[in-house]
């Protein structure tokens, strides 16, 4: 992706962010090869295949999520911080291309 491309992105997102009022944090390389925990066998995520942020929201909503307050893309996965059906605060790990759950832990 090339420089302009990636600010006008990055300048849309935060634009977004503000308007519904979600905290985004995108990282200097958010889409390497992923490796270990993070990957699903033979995945490698791309700009073709990333799930836009709206996508995973929507998920998250779907599969009972609610007050969505941050949405961070790094190193291949998405970091949702998040209530669960029973109203506990969760950070969750989303696979960036799946939209997978691929891990929850409740927020202390």
């Amino acid at each position: 992706m090339n420089a302009a491309r990636t600010s006008r992105l990055a300048t849309s997102l935060f634009a977004l962010s503000a308007l519904v009022g979600i905290q985004i944090t995108v990282h200097a390389d958010p889409l390497p090869q992923l490796a270990g925990h993070h990957a699903i066998q033979g995945d490698v995520i791309t700009p073709a295949n990333l799930l836009s942020m709206g996508k995973v929201i929507a998920k998250l909503e779907q599969a009972g999520f609610s007050h969505i307050t941050e949405v961070e893309l790094d190193d291949g996965h998405y970091e949702v911080e998040a209530r669960n059906r029973q109203g506990q605060r969760v950070e969750l790990e989303v696979h960036a291309a799946t939209g997978k759950i691929m891990r929850t832990e409740l927020d202390q």
